[in-house]
């Protein structure tokens, strides 16, 4: 594939991503007020009914009115909770998509039927002050030093162009 193909199916890949997380945004800006609006209107339901059960003369007294907003409060707690869940899910699915799409891609290298296993390796990996360029004027390692102990799991990790996969040898 070429560097073009490359960047057009890399961009494809994340306008899918984004459209995927512009779906789940728009879906949590409408979820949330929705919730809102639902449990304000609880709210507001219970203060109406009250103040007319308390303007009519029927036994019903403001610490009543008090405690079932109270009570409504404390039911609506957990329905914002859920809310919140709801959207991480939708949040998620669009990362699941993705990951999905990255595990039904088949190497483009295989190991030959015919390969060899390689032996347990011994002992330690050590680079002592190694120069190293692809081109003489630009450099790509000056004095670098590393030492990888047996056994230990080592990560590479700098930006991008750092010379990580130069080091490890993955060209």
């Amino acid at each position: 594939m070429s560097e073009r193909d490359e960047t057009e199916k890399f961009t494809e890949i994340n306008r899918n991503n984004m459209m995927a997380n512009l779906t789940a945004t728009r879906r949590r800006s409408v979820f949330g007020p929705v919730i809102d609006l639902i449990n304000n209107l609880g709210l507001t339901i219970v203060i109406v009914f009250g103040a007319w059960q308390v303007m009519s003369g029927e036994p019903f007294t403001i610490g009543a009115i008090a405690a079932f907003l109270s009570y409504l409060r404390i039911m609506q707690d957990p329905v914002r909770s859920i809310s919140r869940f709801i959207n991480v899910i939708y949040q998620s699915a669009a990362g699941y998509e993705r990951i999905t799409e990255l595990m039904k891609v088949k190497p483009q290298v295989t190991e030959k039927s015919s390969a060899y296993a390689l032996p347990p390796i011994r002992g330690a990996v050590k680079f002592a002050d190694v120069q190293f360029s692809y081109q003489k004027a630009h450099p790509v390692f000056k004095h670098f030093n590393l030492q990888m102990e047996a056994g230990k799991v080592t990560a590479l990790v700098g930006s991008s162009g750092a010379g990580k996969s130069t080091v490890i040898g993955d060209h």
